[in-house]
């Protein structure tokens, strides 16, 4: 009897402690709510008295940034959509409180002016509302059956890019666009696409036939490399890129330029395994005396003919190697104007990229290797390695030449000391010889350390594979770790220095790298970005975006990671949340953590936290009774991201994502 009343009051002092806990935080919101409240109206009567066009933005992105909690200012911010200064900041104040809002964008939605039209799409494409924009979509479908006003469609396509919802609805409409004679819907559909990647995977027959067979030359260009994003591994793309080394129609709205042809020809190489199909299409190219007229293409052509192994290649190769024909340098004049260009230059471009195609497919590698090696110690070049005025630069054909020893590896030995001077010589110029002679030396051996000490001062902020200056151009991130070996951790600190000052917003390539070395670089990189959200640095979104990207990848560092989840500032608190939800092999760390952020006095933290939880299907049940505690919320957007999670959750067939 004694135990039962001992158990039974433990119970209920358990009982009594969870109730008062929960009472205090409901209190301690409801005072943080309070203070929101006043500062809304704080702003909205400094707004009502602003008359100045800059500080009347300044208080409606201070609105945007309260986000939910300023719902009071929906009305003000409704009619400030009329506003051609201030139009677009209130629709971002409107898109920032989520389900609150929706009403009011609806109408901006629906106004009859074509510029508040544009940018309530623009704002809403922009905001991070996920599934309460739901409700939108049929406004947005509708005004992209009958709105004709241009800036309007372009916004159309960006919000549904940006948006990804309903794709049910949605992609087929873009599609039908894509299929439009009409240049202004075609582009921007493509476009669209492009931006969604993977997600537009319903999308790829319509590029490919876009890609073959629209029209416009830009739809046909830009449809290619949408289908390169849509699909990663690149094998929806052969048949187009196959069918697109025979397009040589150029585009006027492309920089510099470029046609269908040339995309193709930058884009086949790094398909080269798969690419079995195009090897007909690229020896009638090779054979082309047209090729001759642009050496990057042509050693683009050449290295996937290499790569493919394609003997029939090598009689036309030969014949490179003895190649003498000048070419019209007035084609340089656009980038070079009148600076000095060897006349010799093209032709010794197309001799070294058929040096080393040949030393790839023939068994006796020595002539090539002399060619090779002929041009690399040659010190003519170095004149036209500089950038032009437009940023443009001149291939200096030593580069093509160290390229190619290194592709040989062990066979092309004999090179190591050329190399080695080139690399010291070049390193002492400042140009990028030094680099492609680093990485060749590398290849060739594996055991070498004196490349490193080049390879480690590279601007690794740029983010591409195939941009051409890069020492891992062509190169997977598996090969990349391969090549390297032990000697990949003496990278480590400046990729890691790339990848959160990445240049161009999409790090991955550098991330694959890091995450294919050991858990310490993960740990490392994970450290590096927690300091910089840790610091509110302007880079701080980088950072988030790096998280985002390596997803369940950073499990060495998830610890790290939910520290983050005490941060004062309440966006961190909300966008790691968001990071979290992918990590659906560590329920039972990221779970309890998440359900703190249920009772977190911000709106926007309490909807994130619900819609990770969610993610996590079955395995997050334990969440249940406090997702149902939330069904009561005051805010409409966590009440609606409550029901969702728990129909996830409760879902017996439903396991985690």
């Amino acid at each position: 009897m004694r135990t039962i009343l001992v158990k039974c009051f433990r119970r209920n002092v358990v009982t009594f402690l969870s109730s008062t806990l929960w009472l205090f935080l409901c209190f301690a919101s409801l005072v943080q709510a309070g203070l929101f409240e006043e500062e809304t109206q704080r702003l909205l009567t400094k707004l009502a008295a602003a008359t100045d066009e800059e500080d009347k933005s300044k208080i409606l992105d201070a609105l945007r940034e309260i986000g939910p909690e300023a719902r009071a200012a929906i009305p003000v911010l409704t009619g400030l959509l009329d506003d051609e200064e201030q139009g677009f900041h209130a629709a971002q104040a409107l898109s920032s409180m989520g389900a609150e809002s929706i009403d009011a964008l609806r109408s901006g939605l629906r106004h009859k002016t074509a510029s508040v039209r544009a940018a309530t799409l623009a704002a809403t494409g922009l905001s991070e509302m996920t599934f309460a924009a739901e409700a939108l979509i049929p406004d947005i479908m509708k005004l992209l059956r009958y709105d004709e006003e241009d800036n309007v469609r372009r916004a159309i396509f960006r919000a549904l890019s940006e948006l990804r919802l309903q794709p049910a609805v949605t992609l087929p409409a873009i599609i039908e666009a894509l299929g439009s004679d009409d240049e202004l819907d075609a582009e921007s559909a493509v476009d669209a696409l492009w931006k969604m990647g993977p997600f537009a995977g319903p999308a790829l027959p319509a590029l490919e036939k876009a890609a073959m067979g629209h029209p416009l030359v830009e739809v046909r260009r830009r449809s290619l490399f949408a289908m390169m994003d849509v699909d990663p591994s690149g094998k929806s793309a052969i048949k187009a890129l196959t069918h697109g080394l025979n397009d040589d129609t150029r585009s006027d709205n492309s920089m510099f330029g470029s046609n269908v042809q040339q995309v193709a020809t930058q884009l086949l190489p790094g398909l080269a395994p798969m690419a079995s199909a195009a090897i007909p299409t690229l020896l009638k190219v090779l054979k082309s005396d047209d090729l001759r007229q642009n050496h990057r293409r042509y050693a683009e052509i050449t290295y996937t003919l290499a790569a493919l192994g394609v003997p029939e290649a090598v009689p036309v190769l030969k014949r490179d190697l003895r190649y003498e024909q000048l070419r019209n340098r007035s084609n340089y004049s656009m980038f070079f104007s009148s600076r000095e260009i060897p006349d010799s230059f093209e032709q010794t471009c197309i001799r070294v990229n058929a040096a080393a195609a040949l030393a790839r497919l023939q068994s006796d590698k020595k002539p090539a290797i002399a060619e090779l090696l002929n041009v690399l110690e040659e010190n003519q070049w170095s004149v036209v390695a500089p950038p032009g005025p437009k940023g443009a630069r001149l291939m200096d054909p030593r580069e093509c030449a160290a390229t190619g020893l290194g592709l040989l590896n062990g066979d092309a030995a004999s090179a190591l000391p050329a190399l080695k001077r080139a690399m010291q010589a070049a390193r002492d110029e400042g140009g990028f010889l030094s680099v492609k002679a680093a990485w060749a030396i590398a290849r060739i051996d594996r055991q070498d350390r004196s490349c490193l000490d080049v390879l480690k001062k590279v601007d690794y902020t740029r983010d591409m594979p195939n941009y051409r200056d890069s020492p891992f151009h062509r190169e997977s991130p598996e090969d990349v770790c391969k090549i390297l070996g032990p000697r990949i951790d003496d990278l480590v600190p400046p990729l890691i220095k790339g990848v959160i000052h990445c240049q161009t917003n999409r790090p991955s390539y550098w991330i694959d790298i890091l995450s294919l070395t050991d858990d310490s670089a993960v740990v490392k990189l994970v450290e590096q970005s927690r300091q910089v959200i840790e610091g509110e640095s302007w880079e701080s979104y980088k950072a988030h975006r790096v998280l985002e990207i390596l997803g369940p990848r950073a499990e060495p560092a998830l610890d790290q990671i939910i520290e983050l989840l005490d941060s004062k500032d309440h966006t961190v608190r909300a966008n790691v949340a968001r990071i979290l939800g992918a990590h659906g092999k560590q329920a039972s760390k990221v779970v309890p953590a998440l359900r703190r952020l249920l009772q977190d006095d911000r709106v926007l933290v309490r909807v994130r936290a619900a819609e990770a939880i969610g993610q996590f299907g079955n395995d997050a049940i334990e969440a249940a009774d406090d997702l149902r505690q939330l069904s009561k919320d005051d805010y409409q957007w966590v009440r609606q991201a409550s029901a969702r999670a728990l129909a996830a959750i409760t879902n017996p067939t439903n396991p985690r994502k």
